[in-house]
C-alpha cells in the first residue's frame, strides 16, 4: 500500500519572488509551498501528504473542499508545489485514536483516513463488476443439494471464477517515485550513475505471462482468468502474445519455466487517448526470465519476433554529484513521442540493472497541463 501521509522533515526552505505569505519547504525530493504564518523550520517534523491523495471531508480539510479534497500539482505564483506539508497537531482531529509518537518516517495515512486517487483502480472495477456478470457462476442441479455446506460453495466458485488475485510470482508494475527515494539518489550522484531512460506512457499496465504450460493475463491489480473483451485480453489476442512466448521458450537451451511481458496499453477509452489513437497499442517495459528483468537493450532483441514495441528510448542521463532531486524532474520534461512531438510526456522512467535502481519522474508540465 502507498504510503500518501507521512512524518518528514523538511530539509530546506526559500522564498518566493513577490510573494509575502508563502515559501517553499523541500521535503526530501519534493518541493512543496507552505504559508509562512506555520512558521517552519529547517529540521522541522511535519505530516507531509503526496500528491494523488483524497483527504476525508472533514472541518479541518475544508481549505480543500473547492479542490474537492484532492491533492494534486500545482502553481502559486509561478513555484510548482506537490503535496501538503502540515503540522503534527493535524493529528490531533481524533483524539479518540490512539497513536504512537509520532516519528520520522512514520505512516499516518489510514490513521487520518487518506484515500489514494486512482483512476486506473476504478476503471478496473468497472470490468470486475461487468466480468461478474457475465460470469454468474451457476450451480449445476447435481450440486444443488450440497450448497447448505460452505466449503463446497466456496470450491465452486473459486473453480468458476473469472478473476483473481495478482500472480505471488510476479512482481506488480508500480515503479516509485523519485521523490520518495533520497536515500537512492544520493548513492547515484556519489557514484556519478549512468541511467537508462525511456518516456513514461499514460495508459493503463498489463503483465502477459508464461508460467510453465499455464498463460496467463493481469490487470496492474488482477489475473484475468478467463478470456473476455476487456483490453487486456484484446492486446493478447491482437498481438499473439502466448504464442509468441511458446516460441520463445524453445528458442532458448535451457527452457526458462517463467517468461513475462509488462508494457502500458495505450489507445482508445485508455486514460482520455491522450495519444489520439483508433486502436489498442501495447508499448512493452518490462521483459523477465525466470524472475530476473533484463535490461533494455536485450528486451528489445526479444521482442524483434514479435509485433510488440518497446517504450520509447530517451538515451541516457549522468547524475551528477552537485545534482538534487530538482534537476532530475527538469529531465523529465519534454514532448511525447507519441503526441505529435507538441504536447508533454507524462515523465521518465530511469534505471540501472548494474545498481538495482529503477523509478519514474513525473513531468511536473505534464501535471499541470492534465490538472492531475
Amino acid at each position: 500500500m502507498r504510503h500518501l501521509a507521512t512524518i518528514r522533515k523538511i530539509k530546506e526552505i526559500y522564498p518566493i519572488p513577490n510573494a509575502d505569505k508563502i515559501e517553499v519547504a523541500v521535503i526530501d525530493g519534493w518541493q512543496c509551498v507552505v504559508s509562512k504564518d506555520d512558521n517552519f523550520k529547517v529540521g522541522d517534523l511535519v505530516v507531509y501528504i503526496e500528491i494523488d491523495s483524497i483527504l476525508p471531508a472533514i472541518p479541518e480539510f475544508a481549505f480543500m473542499e473547492k479542490r474537492k479534497y484532492r491533492v494534486k500539482t500545482i502553481k502559486l505564483r509561478g513555484q510548482v508545489s506537490q503535496g501538503l506539508a502540515l503540522p503534527l497537531s493535524i493529528l490531533d482531529i481524533f483524539p479518540e485514536k490512539k497513536m504512537v509518537a509520532p516519528n520520522e518516517g512514520a505512516d499516518v495515512t489510514e490513521f487520518l483516513g487518506i484515500k489514494k486517487f486512482d483512476p486506473e483502480a476504478a476503471r478496473e472495477k468497472v470490468w470486475w463488476q461487468k466480468l461478474a456478470i457475465q460470469n454468474k457462476v451457476v450451480f449445476p442441479w447435481w450440486l444443488k443439494p450440497f450448497k447448505r455446506f460452505k466449503f463446497i460453495r466456496n470450491w465452486w466458485i473459486k473453480k468458476h471464477r473469472a478473476v483473481d488475485d495478482f500472480p505471488d510470482f510476479i512482481k506488480k508494475t508500480d515503479e516509485e517515485r523519485i521523490q520518495n527515494m533520497p536515500i537512492l539518489f544520493e548513492q547515484l550522484k556519489k557514484h556519478g550513475t549512468v541511467l537508462t531512460v525511456t518516456e513514461k506512457l499514460d495508459g493503463t499496465s498489463a503483465t502477459y505471462f508464461l508460467n510453465g504450460d499455464k498463460f496467463g493475463v493481469c490487470s496492474r491489480n488482477k489475473w484475468l482468468l478467463k478470456e473476455d473483451d476487456s483490453p487486456y485480453w484484446h492486446v493478447a489476442r491482437n498481438y499473439r502474445i502466448e504464442d509468441f512466448l511458446r516460441g520463445l521458450r524453445y528458442s532458448f537451451a535451457n527452457k526458462p519455466k517463467l517468461l513475462v511481458i509488462q508494457g502500458e496499453i495505450i489507445g482508445h477509452g485508455i486514460q482520455g487517448n491522450k495519444y489520439h489513437r483508433s486502436d489498442l497499442a501495447l508499448y512493452a517495459f518490462n521483459f523477465i526470465i525466470d524472475g530476473k528483468r533484463v535490461n533494455y537493450n536485450d528486451m528489445c532483441e526479444y521482442l524483434e519476433c514479435s509485433a510488440i514495441s518497446p517504450v520509447p528510448d530517451l538515451g541516457f542521463i549522468i547524475i551528477q554529484p552537485d545534482w538534487e532531486i530538482k534537476d532530475i524532474v527538469e529531465c523529465s520534461k519534454g514532448v511525447s513521442k507519441f503526441r505529435n512531438e507538441k504536447e508533454q510526456r507524462e515523465g521518465i522512467v530511469c534505471r540501472n540493472e548494474l545498481e538495482h535502481a529503477s523509478f519514474k519522474v513525473i513531468n511536473p508540465d505534464f501535471l499541470l497541463k492534465e490538472e492531475e
